[in-house]
């Protein structure tokens, strides 16, 4: 993946990014290439390089206080970290929908649910979909 531009990484620390957490994002930007579809090989490989993406943006988020309270800078260095998650996501899932859907289905012939969906995909690319436990428990809080 492409790192975070200058002028991203400078937004970034003027709004009070621990250097450590900036860097630790961009390193893991680096360490993820993905092709346009992808088989199942680098798939464990590729999950966690993800993982390790969302685990930096993670950090950097928290050094800054909930939304309601950020200052706008840390309003946008914010929005640009989330901005870069989400493409993470969407270039993950780009790449790999096909096969974990053909995997899940076995070989598209069978008929699932969408939750068995959506927790198969957890336990095979947790990248993609947080894992299981994760899932769960945000069904029962949000019920």
């Amino acid at each position: 993946m492409d790192d975070l531009t200058q002028h991203q990484k400078k937004e970034i620390n003027a709004a009070g990014a621990p250097p450590e957490a900036l860097e630790d994002l961009s390193r893991a930007l680096k360490g993820l290439s993905l092709p346009p579809r992808a088989s199942g090989e680098d798939l464990e490989a590729h999950s966690s390089r993800a993982r390790q993406i969302y685990q930096a943006g993670a950090k950097l988020l928290s050094s800054w206080p909930p939304k309601p309270k950020r200052n706008p800078a840390q309003a946008r260095a914010a929005d640009l970290i989330k901005g870069t998650l989400r493409n993470t996501h969407n270039l993950f899932a780009h790449a790999y929908v096909e096969f974990i859907f053909g995997r899940i289905t076995r070989n598209f012939g069978r008929f699932i649910r969408a939750e068995e969906l959506v927790f198969e995909t957890a336990d095979l690319a947790p990248a993609f979909v947080p894992p299981e436990k994760r899932l769960r428990s945000r069904l029962i809080t949000t019920s």
